[in-house]
């Protein structure tokens, strides 16, 4: 069988205010409009982190010797631990694109029969190979990956990660490489759901 993938999204490219284009039509991205819930946790999230950046600057200005104290630019060191939640959270989204793509290009069968290689890190080594037992668990049959889906009714649009039949059932699901799942995460499948694409294929591959 075919797997179902959009290799052409018509994604503008003007940050996290763009649009996905169909027909001359703007579609508002699901990502963007789920990205409005509340996140409560982050505030202490990026005060730990701010505070571990200090720390680590400051171990690292006195080299370990408590009689050594550098010239201190104080402008320099507050701007360096403020962007210490942002470096650290697109890093963190730079590994989760690599496994990502990793992932689809290894289901679409655009690389070799191996997943994990020598190019990757350790850290997105542990997460391919959890990605292989969930495989070998659940033996999905693959129906879709990395198709974007709109609904013309609402206005939205967006690109799913996958879409595979395990045992009777047609099921949406997407990879995540965090620790824990964001709070967004069921309004995303949600929305995705209730594409008209989507809804086909569910409804069509369901046993």
């Amino acid at each position: 069988m075919t797997i179902l993938t959009t290799t052409d999204r018509q994604m503008c490219s003007h940050g996290p205010e763009c649009h996905y284009v169909k027909d001359g039509r703007q579609y508002d991205r699901v990502t963007r409009i789920t990205s409005v819930t509340p996140k409560p946790w982050l505030v202490p999230w990026a005060a730990k982190r701010t505070a571990e950046t200090a720390a680590d600057m400051i171990e690292t200005a006195l080299g370990g010797k408590s009689n050594l104290v550098p010239p201190f630019d104080r402008e320099a060191f507050i701007k360096e631990a403020k962007a210490a939640p942002n470096k650290y959270r697109d890093e963190r989204a730079d590994v989760g694109t690599r496994v990502h793509r990793k992932i689809a290009d290894y289901i679409l069968g655009r690389t070799g029969p191996n997943l994990v290689d020598p190019l990757v890190t350790d850290e997105e080594s542990r997460m391919l190979q959890q990605f292989l037992a969930w495989r070998d668990k659940y033996q999905p049959e693959w129906l879709a990956v990395e198709l974007t889906v709109f609904n013309e009714a609402d206005g939205y649009a967006g690109t799913l990660d996958w879409i595979a039949r395990i045992g009777k059932e047609a099921v949406l699901g997407d990879f995540k490489t965090g620790k824990y799942v964001p709070v967004e995460t069921p309004l995303q499948l949600y929305a995705y759901a209730y594409a008209e694409r989507t809804r086909w294929w569910l409804n069509s591959y369901a046993v």
